[in-house]
């Protein structure tokens, strides 16, 4: 069999389904934690209210933490999602591409002359 046809049908599909052009990796882009986090006295011994302004300060800096990391798994949850769909936008090509393959071998099977041996290309 002659492979010439199907590589030229290879080529033009990457283009048709826009393969060649497209970048294979993009760049990840996580923003970086950006809360206030109290300072701890070194001593043991501190007054009263400002204990209580540090148990404000860290339940704030909880707070701001908690929203960072539900951001970060909702952004998880998109990028699965995306993820899902660009497996299934290629296994889709794929099989579009097989079926155009085997049709194209299946027509070089029928118009090749019967002498002519598979494989040997005479």
């Amino acid at each position: 069999m002659k492979q010439a046809p199907i590589v030229g049908c290879l080529l033009v599909l990457l283009g048709t389904f826009g393969l060649a052009e497209r970048g294979v990796a993009q760049e990840a882009s996580v923003p970086p934690l950006d809360c206030r986090k109290p300072n701890v006295p070194e001593r043991f011994s501190v007054a009263r209210d400002d204990l209580a302004y540090l148990e404000k300060q860290a339940g704030a800096y909880g707070d701001c933490v908690r929203r960072y990391v539900d951001e970060r798994k909702r952004q998880i949850r998109g990028l699965e999602a995306m993820a899902k769909a660009e497996a299934e936008a290629g296994n889709a090509a794929t099989i579009e591409v097989n079926d155009l393959f085997a049709k194209v071998r299946t027509l070089e099977d029928k118009n090749k002359p019967e002498h002519e041996e598979y494989g040997t290309g005479r």
